[in-house]
Order: structure tokens, then C-alpha cells, then sequence
């Protein structure tokens, strides 16, 4: 008899506690168009409505990620340092003595400092990063932000990530790189955000972006107390999903999107087989995030650009226990990144790039913390990146207004100058407009 989705639901999912459907959940892989959730191979009518375009035919599975996905040379890895990283407690202008008079309690010695020059110091528990700085893979670049800054979280977020200050967008930056860079339409990894939702610079017209909680488990679950079943369970859950109801002509979404997150949940349950380390990453969610790229991107998924995230940075109280804990977690974090990278052979083709929605200011509060500011540098990271500092510390006595830091580069060079030179895209295509070009990158 064949199952129905009645006594399916009900003798089977129930029982198990955890759905089976739960990679769709955990996997998000969305065409984003206007809003409509759109599966990989679809178009949309200008009406909005979904209308599959050279969909497969019912009942078979949509090409695995790495066999339809073309070998892609170069990936971006973007990490977020979500809360307003405190830049000036980062990367120390240790010798303008200003530092010290407006923060008794958050400096250093200038023994305890990982001088970079007679000017910057890295904060001493970056040790690890520092070792790659020595090698020249660590770019920082200094006094970036933008132009009327906005001291809200949220604002300041969607600014960093639509790259449109002061126009509203439902598009991020990178969503709309992966629009105009014609990567493979039935590749559900052309850009993945792991160990979290998918952010809104990732969100474009048509991308097709992948959401990934935890690569290690991702998975069908069925009923742990049977699990002789598992292969059943699988069969019958397949079956109901090639046969929809006659004339609905949404079922091909549907069917689609499970075809899709099997596929995925295959292929990674695969790569994660082969993938072996020898490096040991922070017991962290950035570690761990780190980690399950490093995973992805040995799995051959051709996926251009990953998204993770790690928060803690808004230190408006008792600052320098917390980023303490935090510089440590970064600086070890990216630094085994990098070696797994490197003892796969991957490392030439990735480069890391950091940022954060602002700075903080100047002076220390009553709290011996820091409020909202502005301009903070950020790192680029890689074995094609020219290590050393680009652009100037912005001064700690010449502030704007408010009392913050001014800019000196805007954000959108540092975007400009990843899209142009890595990721090999007209970066006023994608940004609306003319911005410079650093010299952050080799070549």
C-alpha cells in the first residue's frame, strides 16, 4: 500500500520528536525575487508568481552540489563582528598619548603591546594573527566607516550590508554580486551563511544562498528509537513528495525544495566523511563556524562566498575582560582557519575580510566601557593579500562633532577593491558607483 502523508505524519514523524523535514529548515535556499521565495532552476513571471524553468522531471533529484557546480577559483569569507567593535582597543595607536588620558582602564602597557610599527600596536592577545601579520597575510585597514555615520545598530548594520547609505534597499552587496556573476543556477552552495539566517548582504533578486546551522549535523532525523527504519522512512518520505496533487501547479516548488535539501544534506554528509584536520579550532560558535567552512570549502562545493557571524562586541560595560575573551577568539579563530586552509592546499584561493557596523568612541564612560562611535579598522586576511597597513589611524584629538573619530576610507573601497580584484566583478556595477581601488590584494 502506498503510504499517505496522513499515516506517514502520523505513525512515523510524530514518533520521532524531530522532523524529518528539519535540512529544509536549516537549510534556506532561496532565489530571492521581489520578496518570492523561488527554488534553484526558477523564474518569476512579472505578475511574481513562480514558474519553473527547465525544472527536473518529477521524481528525480536535482544535481548534487558538486557535480553541477564548475570549479569556482576563488572564494570570499566575510566575518562579522556583530555589537560595534571596539577598533581603538584593537589595533592601538599606542604612541599618541591621548589613547591613555581618555582610557585609564583599557590600555596597555606598551611591553604587553604586538607592536606593528612605532605608531599601531595589535591588543596582546592577538599573538596568533600577529604570527600571520609577520607573513605578510594580514592586511589592516585603518579609519574605515562612511559619511554621516549612524550610531544605531540596526541602522548602521543594513548601511554596511546594502552598501546604499541613505537609500532603503531590500538588496545586500553581495547579493548582488551573486546576481550579475552567472554562477550555477542548480548549485545550492554558490554562497552559503553558516551558523546562522541569511544576512541581509547576502539577500539579492535571484541568488541562490544556502543557510547552514551546523554542517557536522545536518541531516534527516528519523525516529532515533527505530533506526533500522531510516532508509524506509526516506523512501516513503521521497514517494509523497513526487506525486502531488493533479493540477497544483505550486507542487513543483515543493518538490523542488525537497529534492534540493536532500541533495544537499547527501553531499554534505559526503564531504563531511572525507574531510579530515589536524587543526584544533576554538571550542566557539566563530571557531566552530570557521570550521564548518573550512569543511565546505574542501568539499569541492564551488561556492564563492561564505557569511559568519560572532557577537559581544556592544562593550558599553566593563569592557576589557569581555574583549579580552573576544580578540582572543578572533586572532585563534582566523589563525586556524587559515592553517586548515593551508595544509589542504586551499589557502591561495580564499581571503578572510572582517567588519563591524561601527567603532567606539574616544573616551571611556562611567561604566569603564565604551559607547557607539565611528570609524574602526578591519582585516583582510590571505595568502593573496599584501600584508601591512593601508590608509592612516584617524587622529584621537581632531574628532567630528559628536566627538568621534573621522574616517578616512570609505567602506565601500574596501567592497570595490574585493570585487574588482578577488571575486573579478565591475564593483560599480555593484555598488552604484565610483570608489577607489586599495592596494590590499597582490597583482
Amino acid at each position: 500500500m502506498n503510504p499517505t502523508r496522513r499515516s506517514f505524519l502520523k505513525g512515523v514523524l510524530a514518533a520521532a520528536g524531530v522532523g524529518i523535514g528539519a535540512p529544509i529548515a536549516y537549510l534556506e535556499i532561496r532565489n530571492l525575487h521581489n520578496g518570492t521565495a523561488l527554488l534553484p532552476g526558477e523564474s518569476a513571471h512579472p505578475s511574481g508568481e513562480a514558474s519553473p524553468a527547465a525544472a527536473p522531471a518529477s521524481g528525480s533529484a536535482l544535481p548534487s552540489a558538486q557535480a553541477s557546480a564548475k570549479p569556482q577559483p576563488r572564494s570570499l569569507v566575510v566575518i562579522q563582528l556583530a555589537g560595534g567593535n571596539d577598533g581603538l582597543a584593537t589595533v592601538l595607536p599606542y604612541a599618541d598619548p591621548v589613547l591613555k588620558d581618555n582610557r585609564p582602564t583599557l590600555t596597555f602597557t606598551d611591553e604587553q603591546l604586538l607592536k606593528l610599527d612605532g605608531n599601531v600596536a595589535l591588543h596582546p592577545n592577538m599573538k596568533a594573527l600577529k604570527g600571520l601579520w609577520d607573513q605578510h597575510k594580514v592586511a589592516i585597514v585603518q579609519g574605515v566607516g562612511y559619511p554621516d555615520p549612524n550610531r544605531s545598530h540596526f541602522a548602521s548594520m543594513d548601511i554596511w550590508q546594502s552598501a546604499t547609505p541613505g537609500k532603503p534597499s531590500d538588496t545586500g552587496w553581495l547579493g548582488r554580486y551573486l546576481d550579475a556573476a552567472e554562477l550555477p543556477a542548480d548549485n545550492p552552495f554558490n554562497a552559503a551563511s553558516v551558523g546562522g539566517s541569511i544576512p541581509q548582504s547576502l539577500k539579492g533578486k535571484n541568488a541562490t544562498v544556502a543557510a547552514l546551522q551546523d554542517v557536522r549535523n545536518f541531516t534527516f532525523k528519523t525516529d532515533p528509537r527505530f533506526p533500522q527504519d531510516h532508509a524506509d522512512v526516506m523512501g516513503a518520505f521521497a514517494q509523497l513528495y513526487q506525486h502531488g496533487p493533479a493540477g497544483a501547479s505550486y507542487y513543483g516548488v515543493v518538490e523542488r525544495a525537497e529534492s534540493t535539501a536532500a541533495s544537499a544534506a547527501n553531499d554534505l554528509k559526503d564531504a563531511a566523511t572525507r574531510y579530515q584536520s589536524s587543526v584544533t579550532y576554538p571550542q566557539t560558535p566563530l571557531g566552530r563556524s570557521l570550521a564548518d567552512v573550512a569543511q565546505l570549502l574542501a568539499g569541492g562545493f564551488g561556492t564563492r562566498v561564505f557569511h559568519v557571524a560572532t557577537g559581544g562586541f556592544d562593550t558599553h560595560s566593563g569592557e576589557k575582560n569581555a574583549h579580552d575573551r573576544l580578540m582572543t577568539d578572533l586572532s585563534d579563530s582566523i589563525t586556524a582557519f587559515y592553517n586548515d586552509l593551508n595544509a589542504h592546499g586551499l589557502s591561495q584561493n580564499v581571503v578572510m575580510m572582517t567588519w563591524s557596523e561601527f567603532g567606539r568612541r574616544v573616551k571611556e564612560n562611567g561604566s569603564s566601557g565604551t559607547d557607539h562611535g565611528t570609524a574602526a579598522p578591519l582585516f583582510v586576511v590571505g595568502d593573496a593579500v599584501n600584508g601591512g597597513l593601508v590608509g592612516d589611524q584617524p587622529s584621537l584629538s581632531k574628532l567630528d562633532g559628536n566627538g568621534d573619530l573621522v574616517f578616512g576610507i570609505d567602506f565601500r573601497a574596501v567592497y570595490n577593491t574585493i570585487l574588482s580584484k578577488w571575486l573579478g566583478m565591475d564593483g560599480q556595477e555593484v555598488l552604484g558607483g565610483k570608489f577607489e581601488l586599495l592596494p590590499l590584494l597582490k597583482g
